[in-house]
């Protein structure tokens, strides 16, 4: 490309990176990641994202990306280059050092109109980092950190016939957490009254969006009715919404309770 004299910007080397990593060629994308530094660009948000999300898991594969990460200057990398230092946790929680460094990097992020986008991604990156690493209780904590940043939708609320959780533009991760934790609450907060005669008539209805949303609604709307069929549960896809996926209340608290969602999940907070 170069003898070409093809004119490269940084979102150029950011598409070069992102087929080296999705190939698997680490050896390739630690160049482009130099290259983009000796070049004086920056990272583009698509990057950003990407490198948060490929060192989820780290194997020996990626140690030349992972000398790149730790020898880069950019913020990001930083950050990346200290959590992967720690080894595989078997709690569910990242050390707090290591937690704040990484709230610290996204409190950094310019909160202005034409940032929202940005801050939006690096969250939901984060969000996905945390849940592929098995850190729950810091997926958890994340999440209530974003529900006050831009996520505020996402916070479960209760009608008259529906118990409502709205997952829209949350990541994987972030969602899967926000599914979790709003199953436990049902079964904390609904058994108590599961002989009462206004229960039958609750329904726990999730809100995933359709096929117009944009970013990435259908798959996620396909791997939450994915994921709730692995672990038999009762929810099943709206005949009248298309966004929305729904159970009956009554039957969400006895599958809940039966007890091996929970040691399945290993969800812990």
């Amino acid at each position: 490309m170069k003898k070409s004299q093809i004119h490269m910007t940084g979102t150029a080397y950011g598409s070069i990176l992102a087929l080296y990593i999705g190939c698997e060629w680490y050896g390739h994308a630690a160049d482009v990641l130099r290259e983009l530094e000796t070049q004086g660009f920056n990272l583009d948000i698509a990057s950003h994202g990407l490198l948060i999300r490929t060192f989820a898991k780290v194997d020996d594969k990626m140690k030349p990306l992972l000398q790149a990460v730790e020898a880069s200057k950019f913020a990001v990398c930083k950050v990346l280059a200290k959590l992967s230092l720690e080894e595989s946790p078997d709690h569910s929680h990242l050390s707090p050092i290591l937690y704040e460094k990484v709230v610290g990097f996204l409190d950094g992020l310019k909160d202005e109109d034409e940032a929202r986008t940005t801050l939006i991604q690096l969250y939901n990156a984060f969000l996905d980092y945390f849940w592929q690493r098995g850190l729950t209780g810091t997926s958890k904590m994340l999440l209530e950190k974003a529900r006050k940043v831009y996520a505020l939708n996402t916070r479960p609320r209760k009608h008259s016939k529906e118990w409502t959780l709205d997952v829209r533009g949350l990541s994987v991760g972030g969602a899967i957490v926000a599914v979790i934790d709003w199953l436990l609450d049902a079964e904390d907060n609904v058994a108590v009254s599961i002989n009462s005669s206004d229960l039958g008539d609750l329904n726990m209805v999730l809100i995933t969006g359709g096929t117009e949303e944009p970013q990435f609604s259908t798959s996620l709307k396909g791997f939450l009715l994915g994921f709730l069929k692995k672990h038999e549960s009762p929810f099943i896809e709206s005949s009248e919404n298309p966004k929305k996926i729904q159970a009956a209340a009554a039957d969400v608290v006895k599958w809940v309770s039966q007890g091996t969602f929970k040691e399945k999940l290993g969800f812990i907070v």
